[in-house]
């Protein structure tokens, strides 16, 4: 029987065995998590979605809407960046473990590393600028 536990703007739905995690702003769904993949609705939190599916530099603010089924690739991250800055990238056709994205910190630490390998199928990973460097929100 199917299951669905509302909390906030987040809707788990376990019909059919599988989860369904949606996204939802004001009513809106923006963003939905499931065995298919993510589907991208509209633009969640004000971000710039940007389809990538090769190696490329990107800025605050935006969501890197990232296809990885033709092989591993990195994201470089601006060489200069202001407190609270916000970077996501998004894994669109399920294929990070496989083919990981790159997240090149450009000068810029991330959790105190020059890179950051993101390598889970499906993920959704928001980076925001501190004064210590990048960190994983």
């Amino acid at each position: 029987m199917p299951k669905i536990i509302a909390k906030e703007d987040m809707i788990f739905d376990t019909a059919d065995s599988t989860a369904n995690i949606s996204f939802k702003q004001n009513g809106t769904e923006y963003l939905t998590l499931s065995k298919d993949g993510i589907k991208v609705i509209g633009l969640a939190l004000n971000k710039m979605p940007i389809e990538v599916d090769s190696d490329c530099n990107t800025v605050a603010g935006n969501l890197m809407l990232s296809d990885t089924s033709n092989g591993a690739f990195t994201i470089t991250f601006p060489d200069s960046s202001n407190n609270g800055d916000e970077i996501d990238v998004c894994d669109v056709k399920g294929t990070f473990k496989d083919n990981p994205v790159t997240i090149d910190g450009n000068g810029s630490k991330i959790l105190g590393d020059d890179t950051f390998i993101v390598d889970i199928n499906n993920s959704y990973t928001m980076f925001v600028y501190t004064p210590n460097g990048w960190i994983v929100k």
